[in-house]
């Protein structure tokens, strides 16, 4: 999982297409967060139910406009929020769909290769929810 600094997302790479959930139908599923916050217990973020994602077939879609939408007015998210969230989905769907880093599979593959038979080991599966 990939939570850069100062923006509002945190990505995940699948380096293989999966028989069910996430990864049978995505290879890169981002979340579009509130900045993620660092401290000596972790990393801590807000998860604001809009994603942005890369089928298998390299297909670029946003996902769950309508439940952003939902919680945006249930929940009372500050106009700041929202704002900075649909510009980090716009951003993250431009860099998706030009295939610039870190989406361009090129560094992002080596690092899933790398790293996803430790993430399945920990994670009891690749599409776990981290906690």
């Amino acid at each position: 999982m990939t939570v850069p600094y100062g923006q509002g997302w945190a990505a995940r790479w699948y380096a293989r297409q999966a028989a069910a959930g996430r990864a049978s139908r995505y290879s890169c599923y981002v979340d579009i967060t509130t900045p993620a916050r660092v401290d000596e217990c972790g990393v801590h973020l807000v998860d604001l139910d809009l994603y942005v994602v890369r089928t298998w077939d390299g297909d670029v879609e946003v996902l769950d406009e309508d439940e952003f939408e939902e919680h945006r007015f249930a929940l009372g998210y500050p106009e700041a929020i929202v704002k900075a969230a649909l510009r980090s989905a716009r951003n993250v769907r431009e860099a998706m769909t030009a295939a610039t880093c870190p989406f361009d599979g090129d560094v992002a593959g080596r690092r899933v290769s790398s790293f996803t038979a430790y993430d399945e080991i920990r994670l009891g599966h690749s599409d776990a929810p981290l906690s």
